[in-house]
């Protein structure tokens, strides 16, 4: 997983695999597809919580399905890598 210092606009376009004019010419500086990708981050992490949330109250504090959700939360590394990162 790459940090946020990593990014370049050739790595933008080769990620989205489109060609690197294409990242200059949207994104004028490395801050605003920086910016882009948070916010997007965010609103990831704000809805799968909501879900989260949702299934518990649903659930009225049964072991099974909590144990569930803190299952699945743990098993995806992507979210965990993501949730550590500084």
């Amino acid at each position: 997983m790459e940090g946020g210092g990593d990014i370049t606009h050739r790595r933008i376009a080769e990620r989205a695999d489109v060609p690197l004019g294409a990242t200059t010419y949207y994104f004028s500086t490395l801050d605003e597809p920086r910016e882009a990708g948070l916010e997007l981050l965010v609103a990831e992490a704000e809805e799968a919580l909501a879900e989260m949330r949702r299934q518990a109250a649903e659930a009225q504090g049964d072991p099974a399905t909590l144990a569930r959700l803190l299952h699945d939360y743990l098993g995806d590394r992507d979210q965990l890598r993501a949730d550590r990162e500084p």
